[in-house]
């Protein structure tokens, strides 16, 4: 870290004073670090790399960021320098998770429904079938399933 600017201190992953001079994996986990330091190789071969998320575990519980990263314009006799952004993206992780845990749920529910729906076609089916075979009229309108008796398109 070589200069720190933050509008939120407290989503820091320590003090901006204490950042300074250090590396990424000096301050952050070993998982977040990761993510920081595969930005920065990625944006020191095509000059930027956006859309990396990782987590850090903070003071007011477990916060989300999105990382972008820009390659400064080199100068002669530096090592390469980066730009990098850090947007607290929590209420979005948190959203997102939310959806995907509802989104199973419904995956469940359309599973069942779908299993009962087609045990009531056989059953139906069968019903039919035993009232053909008594010489009544079946009471179930099935014309709609082909002759595998599944739905027609």
């Amino acid at each position: 870290y070589l200069k720190v600017m933050a509008t939120r201190e407290a989503m820091l992953a320590a003090p901006a004073d204490q950042l300074l001079g250090r590396s990424v994996s000096d301050v952050l986990p070993p998982a977040a670090a990761a993510t920081v330091m595969a930005a920065l190789a990625a944006a020191g071969h095509k000059g930027f790399d956006y859309g990396r998320t990782f987590s850090l575990p903070l003071p007011q519980g477990e916060s989300h960021f999105e990382i972008s990263v820009t390659r400064k314009r080199a100068v002669e006799g530096q090592v390469a320098r980066f730009v990098v952004l850090s947007r607290d993206v929590t209420a979005r992780k948190t959203f997102e998770l939310e959806l995907q845990a509802r989104n199973e749920e419904l995956e469940r529910f359309n599973r069942a429904t779908v299993g009962r729906e087609l045990d009531m076609l056989e059953m139906k089916k069968r019903i039919d079938a035993l009232c053909i075979e008594l010489g009544r009229d079946p009471p179930y309108a099935l014309e709609f399933l082909d002759d595998k008796g599944e739905a027609r398109p």
